[in-house]
């Protein structure tokens, strides 16, 4: 009788890796760079809620660089105590954009509390995304934080809806709300690098400005529409603090 060939036993392959979806999507900020070293810190983080994405997507970068352009050129314009004056008029802003998230983070608390709300009851969410940013100033780090503290607080709503705490439309008119108040301390920031360098152009020192902190050019369209929503807010927006006019004194010229 003839042997039958010895089959080889069948070989079991690794399981293929996932392919890359919307899940592991990555929003980059763009690293300012100029000729001088600076100290930056970089970090990767999550955002869980469309509303923080939506901000961090659109925003994000054009803010930190706004924040960095600002402060480049206030140097270049003007003396060290108006550029503190300035710098601080930017920080009590967002300061007070994190004061207003945080009451209502106790607000909806109280909510969470009296519905009994268990931490199983907290939804999950099924395309987060990861950013990675460079932080080159505190101003930058504290503008990060605020859109964190959005998407935290996105949760908090979508987590009262889900438990049938907040209806359709209260949770569509929280989320507009809080996403909106983000929105608008944008644009008074990037308002503020605007105004700057106009400034600088009228002293006549705009090629110097264009120099240390160049106007970057996928961002010349957004300026008009974003920062006009900053305009906007001086007048609408009555629990936010005003952006104040670029009132600063030029340097006197040496040499």
């Amino acid at each position: 009788m003839a042997k039958q060939p010895q089959q080889k036993p069948k070989q079991t392959r690794p399981p293929r890796a996932p392919k890359a979806d919307n899940n592991t999507a990555v929003i980059k900020m763009t690293a300012a760079r100029s000729r001088y070293s600076r100290p930056v810190i970089n970090r990767r983080f999550p955002l869980y809620s469309f509303q923080a994405q939506n901000v961090a997507e659109k925003l994000l970068d054009r803010v930190a660089y706004s924040l960095f352009s600002s402060e480049v050129i206030l140097q270049i314009l003007a003396e060290r105590e108006q550029v503190d004056e300035l710098e601080s008029i930017i920080a009590d802003d967002v300061a007070n954009s994190h004061d207003n998230l945080d009451r209502e983070f106790a607000r909806l608390r109280e909510l969470m509390k009296d519905a009994d709300i268990q931490e199983q009851d907290t939804p999950s969410y099924t395309r987060p995304v990861q950013v990675e940013v460079e932080i080159s100033s505190p101003l930058v780090a504290r503008y990060i934080a605020l859109i964190q503290k959005l998407d935290r607080l996105m949760g908090m709503i979508d987590c009262l809806w889900m438990n049938g705490v907040l209806d359709n439309k209260q949770r569509m008119n929280a989320t507009y709300q809080w996403q909106r108040h983000v929105n608008k301390l944008s644009g008074r920031i990037i308002n503020i690098e605007n105004r700057a360098r106009k400034a600088a152009k009228s002293s006549g020192r705009d090629s110097e400005v264009d120099q240390e902190a160049p106007r970057k050019a996928e961002h010349a369209g957004a300026d008009t529409s974003i920062a006009s929503e900053g305009e906007e807010s001086e007048e609408s927006d009555s629990d936010a603090s005003p952006a104040e006019p670029l009132a600063v004194t030029p340097k006197t010229a040496t040499g």
